[in-house]
Parts: C-alpha cells; structure tokens; sequence
C-alpha cells in the first residue's frame, strides 16, 4: 500500500475499515510505506486532512444531538 493509494481513498473510506482489516495489514506492508513518501505530502494536504477529519467528526455529533 503506498501513500499515494492512501490519498486518493477519501476520509469515510478509511473510517469504514475495520480493526480486522487493519490488522491484516502484515508488518512489511506497513514497513514498505516509506518516510519519503509522507514528506510528499505538503504541510496544505495535511493541514486539510486534519481538518477534514474534525468537520466530520463535528457534523456527526451535531447529527447525534
């Protein structure tokens, strides 16, 4: 799996993977995701990660309440 595969899956896709199918992910999968390949991603692309993620997380509790 390479960091680039990972940003093209939007942010309800990661969340709707399960602790199974995370932990299927052998050790050298995760190994083979190389630093290189998170300094590609620009402080922009991060920052919007993050803020993507509270958004949803926000949205879903005001949905809740």
């Amino acid at each position: 799996m390479r960091i680039g595969e990972l940003k093209n899956w939007g942010i309800g896709e990661l969340k709707n993977w399960g602790i199974e199918e995370l932990v299927n992910w052998s050790i050298e999968e995760l190994v083979n995701i190389r630093i290189g390949e998170y300094k590609n991603w620009g402080i922009e692309e991060l920052v919007n990660w993050n803020i993507g993620l509270k958004t949803e997380a926000e949205a879903e509790q005001s949905k809740e309440t």
